[in-house]
């Protein structure tokens, strides 16, 4: 029975090793479903270019539900009540693992008490429960509060370990730094903390390092990507040696910089499409086209590629991407900041198209490349094979690569199922063998019991049969001695 116990706390372990990430189940705040076919400019603004999500973590014991909203600009995991367009009160004498520090970590109040999450994606109760996580709150827990969660690299050195990945290592609740976000569909996204895979001798990955922006007098990093070339269809957009670009899934599009902003305006007026852009207030330029303006059947036709040198990579963007329908017209998801803007910034049509990893603490991001990542050596590029001055070429290798676009999208999501499917066929294996050798040490202990009461069984028949032949040989002796006695 003992062994039988001591498998199973190894069964445990095991599973533990299988399970050990951590899921954190994000909604858009303004769902997509929801948005009405004749928007309005505004309307456009709130569903597609501020794309907040929102989650509930579960904060206390019994459990208070607060609400979460990502924050990919942001780094630290603190309970906050600004910026929070939905907060609940927290209400710390209900909770029986809430502890005062009476302490404050650069201007935040700390506090201890239990964190609970999702362990698995087909999870649907919170079923890891952390206790003694360390809490930094902003306003000493004085009013309706939301949790911030940060997923952007370190700026501000005050705040070093102070994001959740760094809490959930240091409790060992997690194993690894890797992180991804999986996007379900439009309203919905998984953040998917601490991956376990192999990614650094997986060929189908290829890391890289983020982009380095100054700040103040120290340099310092985001998650971005640098490009070496653009292209508008068949015409080179580059402007410089490089075109930066951040990434923000908070972002429901796509913002281009201000030279891109000029090539689009003189692009439309030469093909034809008399058009001026929106002014939203003084925060962003929209383009709406009308379903019958002259030149629409134009913008179809439209591909949009960023050509990443490390990755050999051609990133491209094509009508559906870029587009986005309603009953009376056409969205242009790229917008355009009022003020003057040097990068680009990929929000959600990117992460839906591209799949990334990112590593928290040694600051790479891995892009999954579904048929393996080839080295510069090897690129078509850089050989010649594609001459990006002709614009023949141009175009036929755009519309290969769109059609291998959606090839690829759809074995990243078929990949996706595989890796769950195979963890659970993992699981069902290990539970198995744990089982059979349970099995098998209970019928080696019975078996044992069996033998050896047979043989104690043995050896007792004969010590009593030996006992009963010594008192027949002495009982015989001594009626031999009387009988010789009374002869004599």
């Amino acid at each position: 029975m003992i062994i039988s116990i001591y498998s199973f706390f190894i069964l445990i372990q095991i599973l533990n090793i299988y399970q050990s990430y951590i899921v954190i189940k994000f909604k858009r705040y303004n769902p997509i479903n929801k948005e009405l076919n004749n928007k309005i400019i505004g309307e456009f603004i709130t569903q597609r270019i501020t794309n907040t999500y929102r989650s509930f973590i579960y904060l206390g014991d019994p459990p208070q539900a607060i609400p979460g909203f990502l924050k990919a600009n942001q780094y630290s995991f603190i309970l906050t009540n600004y910026e929070c367009p939905h907060a609940i009160y927290y209400f710390e004498k209900k909770s029986k693992t809430f502890s005062n520090s009476n302490q404050k970590d650069y201007n935040y109040y700390k506090f201890f008490d239990s964190l609970s999450f999702y362990s698995s994606l087909d999870s649907e109760k919170y079923d890891i429960i952390i206790k003694n996580y360390t809490i930094l709150a902003e306003n000493e827990l004085r009013g309706p509060q939301c949790f911030h969660i940060g997923t952007q690299l370190l700026i501000n050195q005050e705040e070093k370990d102070k994001n959740l990945m760094d809490g959930l290592h240091k409790q060992k609740i997690i194993k690894s730094y890797y992180y991804e976000y999986q996007i379900n569909n439009e309203n919905e996204m998984n953040l998917i903390l601490g991956l376990e895979e192999d990614f650094e001798n997986n060929n189908n990955y290829k890391f890289i390092k983020p982009i380095i922006v100054p700040y103040t007098s120290q340099i310092n990093m985001k998650w971005g990507l640098i490009f070496q070339k653009m292209y508008l269809n068949d015409y080179n957009v580059s402007y410089s040696k490089e075109v930066k670009s951040e990434l923000d899934i908070n972002c429901g599009c796509i913002l281009g910089n201000s030279d891109f902003k000029e090539y689009f305006k003189n692009y439309l007026n030469e093909n034809g499409i008399k058009i001026e852009p929106i002014r939203y207030e003084k925060e962003y330029y929209i383009y709406f086209f009308e379903k019958n303006m002259t030149g629409i059947d134009k913008i179809k036709n439209i591909n949009l590629v960023f050509y990443h040198k490390e990755l050999n990579y051609n990133f491209n963007f094509n009508y559906e991407d870029l587009f986005l329908e309603s009953n009376n017209g056409y969205y242009f998801l790229i917008a355009f900041e009022y003020d003057f803007r040097s990068s680009w910034k990929f929000g959600f049509p990117f992460f839906k198209k591209y799949k990334f990893i990112f590593n928290h603490d040694s600051k790479l991001m891995g892009f999954y490349c579904p048929n393996g990542c080839q080295t510069n050596e090897n690129d078509d590029i850089n050989n010649g094979k594609y001459n990006y001055d002709n614009k023949d070429n141009d175009s036929k290798t755009i519309e290969d690569k769109t059609n291998q676009d959606k090839k690829n999208n759809s074995l990243v999501n078929d990949i996706n199922n595989n890796n769950q499917n195979s963890r659970q066929f993992v699981f069902f294996i290990i539970l198995i063998i744990f089982l059979g050798i349970i099995i098998i040490v209970i019928a080696i202990l019975l078996f044992g019991i069996f033998i050896g009461k047979k043989m104690f069984g043995v050896r007792k028949n004969k010590v009593n049969e030996l006992l009963e032949l010594y008192d027949y040989s002495a009982g015989e002796k001594e009626k031999n001695k009387e009988k010789s006695k009374k002869e004599s």
